[in-house]
């Protein structure tokens, strides 16, 4: 995906290195290209670690979703950085969410790479 690993480079250059970032908890997501840290990974993999993921898999959806309670969770979880991509947009469906996109319009956009789009969700 070359527009994912233009995304990787952005994110990079845009972000710290210690950046806490939401993104689709898939196995292939460009934001593991950057060394940054995520919310949650592939949730198998952090299943097999014996690591309870359901708590953050449902703030995700949550935030996603942009439901009432999205802004609270942001903060509460302290998450930095939000993707908004394809990734994020066909993985969501799969837990039934559709990805709210009116609702980080209301955070500043500080990247994107083609259909990638990176939301600072703090001042």
């Amino acid at each position: 995906d070359p527009e994912g690993i233009a995304f990787a480079e952005v994110v990079k250059s845009v972000t710290p290195p210690r950046s806490l970032i939401l993104h689709a908890p898939t196995y292939n997501d460009p934001v593991y290209l950057t060394g940054r840290r995520t919310f949650l990974g592939y949730p198998g993999h952090v299943w097999s670690h014996g690591i309870d993921n359901f708590p953050r898999e449902a703030d995700l959806k949550g935030i996603y979703s942009g439901s009432p309670a999205a802004s609270g969770l942001i903060a509460r979880d302290g998450i930095e950085y939000v993707v908004v991509g394809p990734l994020e947009r066909e993985e969501l469906k799969k837990y039934g969410v559709m990805v709210n996109e009116a609702f980080f319009r209301q955070f500043t956009k500080v990247g994107e790479a083609g259909e990638y789009r990176l939301y600072k969700t703090r001042p």
